[in-house]
């Protein structure tokens, strides 16, 4: 059943990552049409990393034995979400019309950050149901879910209020504990 459902799991991921790197490669090629926003590349390099970090911890999944259809489905959920963290960033260019990259972040700042916070949500849940299924410590458990809340926190924070400065702490925030937590599992194997 494992096999199952790494391998459709890793089409929706494979789908979800070509947009961030279609998008930024489209945005290299026409880089003298484009308004740049480094704000709006953070979020397209957070969506990558969710993606790499969500990726890297379908491995762990190896150890359940019996799988239920709830817990397949929140997976599913979770995928799906993740594709929309890494399309709803990036931008997509018309031939022969600018790219104004922070107007592309003004007019789509809420969907953008909006499927961040329910990709968040449905971590949560995946957390919920796959450490419940795993029979991990109640300390454990805890562990994994109130490592979810601040970056939750930051999103619904974004999602609150547009002033530019905000808009910075929030993305700054995001992307370094993504590089961080993803750079201490690396080094944890």
């Amino acid at each position: 059943m494992f096999a199952h459902i790494v391998v459709f799991l890793s089409f929706i991921y494979a789908i979800a990552i070509t947009h961030p790197l279609a998008s930024g490669n489209q945005l290299i090629i026409e880089r003298r049409r484009v308004r740049w926003s480094p704000l709006l590349i953070c979020w397209m390099v957070s969506s990558v990393l969710l993606l790499i970090m969500n990726w890297l911890a379908v491995f762990r999944l190896a150890d359940v034995t019996n799988w239920t259809i709830g817990q397949i489905l929140v997976h599913i959920l979770a995928a799906f979400l993740l594709y929309y963290v890494c399309a709803l960033p990036a931008p997509a260019s018309q031939p022969s019309e600018p790219i104004d990259m922070p107007a592309h972040f003004a007019e789509n700042r809420v969907p953008i950050l909006g499927a961040f916070l329910l990709f968040g949500l449905s971590a949560l849940l995946v957390n919920l149901v796959d450490l419940r299924s795993q029979g991990l410590s109640a300390s454990t458990t805890v562990n994994r879910i109130y490592g979810l809340f601040p970056n939750m926190v930051a999103y619904a924070i974004g999602l609150c209020f547009r002033a530019i400065w905000l808009q910075w702490v929030v993305a700054l925030f995001v992307l370094a504990r993504l590089a961080y937590v993803l750079t201490m599992r690396i080094i944890a194997g």
